[in-house]
């Protein structure tokens, strides 16, 4: 199916209609109502440039997306686009499968860390091979390492024709990214690292 021109999706999170809006275009009048009423937020006309309200109305339950789900501690919520940046060789993968198999199995990084129930979490891994992945996460005296089943690595497959479809390999990956979210029905996508869908990448075959 084509989700390109689909109609909003009453299961997909609403944060990704934000996307979709940034990246396909304006919403529907319509979609955009539905998605205000899933964003919890009161109508606004989208004629006016600026939202004008008494200070105290900001303060009150329903009036914003108050107390958003904490993903690591104040440094990522719920909703929230996130870059994490560093230099080479410091550990972000490595930071960044922990706090994606914790979310996914539900369990709290210490202090930084919520309790937060089970759900599934994508990590689009654009920077290691198979072997790799599997070198970093596999030790001689503890074995594999027991990932949660809610975590889902997932690779750029070298074999898929679908690009030609597409105006560009940047929209090709949109859609793609869409797609398996909305198939999936995860919440939490991990990008490591976005520079990589900038063009189309040049990928050795996988036995």
């Amino acid at each position: 199916m084509d989700h390109r021109y689909a109609a909003l999706y009453p299961s997909r999170p609403a944060e990704i209609e934000l996307i979709r809006d940034m990246a396909r275009g304006a919403l529907t009048a319509k979609q955009k109502k539905q998605l205000t009423k899933e964003l919890n937020q009161p109508e606004i006309d989208n004629k006016d440039a600026f939202i004008m309200r008494p200070a105290a109305d900001w303060l009150t339950p329903g009036a914003t997306c108050s107390s958003p789900d904490k993903l690591f501690g104040d440094f990522w919520y719920r909703g929230e686009l996130c870059i994490l940046f560093a230099d080479t060789n410091v550990g972000k993968s490595i930071l960044a499968v922990q706090i994606g198999n914790a979310l996914a199995g539900g369990e709290a990084i210490e202090q930084l860390g919520a309790e937060l129930p089970p759900e599934p979490v994508l990590y689009f891994d654009f920077e290691l091979s198979a072997a790799q992945f599997e070198s970093r996460y596999t030790s001689n005296s503890n074995g594999r390492y027991a990932f949660n089943s809610n975590f889902y690595r997932v690779v750029l497959n070298p074999d898929a024709v679908g690009a030609g479809r597409f105006k560009n390999y940047a929209e090709y990956m949109t859609n793609a990214l869409e797609n398996i979210i909305i198939t999936s029905k995860a919440r939490t996508i991990i990008l490591d690292n976005i520079t990589c869908m900038e063009a189309a990448p040049r990928l050795p075959r996988v036995p």
